[in-house]
């Protein structure tokens, strides 16, 4: 009886696991990193991607804030209502449908935003400073790649996406 099939099968299933651990792990220190460099503006790292998003569109609707952040509804009301709370965003209701609510940044979030870009910058330039600029671009195309095949690739935020 030869294990040589079932020896492979356990391989690729430990590489597995430990890709998989690896990404939490490295997800987990991507925001402890982030909640540092937060502090200041005080708010997290959920805020941060839910104020950029907004900043970057100058309005949108929840729904639209779930779809960009690839958040459900439910988390997207509370980052929204902590950051409206906070001063950082404001409510606007749609003038001929009141029901319609439309989330822009507040006088403090304009103001602050050149701040928020600046935070998230700095966040992307610690954690890029690991790796070599070939190392980044192979994980660039690796991470993309991960991301097209979960069909999360309408998520993102990019210039394309953001409405002028």
């Amino acid at each position: 009886m030869t294990y040589q099939p079932y020896l492979i099968k356990l391989v690729d299933m430990l590489s597995n696991v430990m890709l998989l651990e690896k990404y939490g792990n490295v997800r987990r220190a991507v925001g402890r990193m982030a909640v540092h460099y937060l502090r200041e503006l005080g708010f997290g790292p959920k805020q941060l991607v839910a104020l950029r998003l907004i900043g970057k569109r100058k309005q949108c609707t929840m729904a639209e804030i779930a779809e960009g952040t690839n958040s459900d509804k439910a988390s997207v009301t509370r980052v929204v209502s902590s950051l409206v709370d906070a001063g950082w965003l404001q409510r606007e209701y749609g003038v001929s449908d009141r029901r319609q609510i439309f989330i822009t940044l507040s006088t403090k979030g304009s103001r602050n935003f050149s701040k928020i870009e600046k935070t998230y910058e700095q966040i992307a330039d610690h954690l890029a400073s690991v790796l070599e600029p070939k190392e980044q671009k192979e994980l660039l195309r690796l991470l993309s790649k991960i991301e097209n095949g979960l069909g999360t690739e309408s998520c993102k935020i990019t210039e394309t996406n953001v409405e002028s």
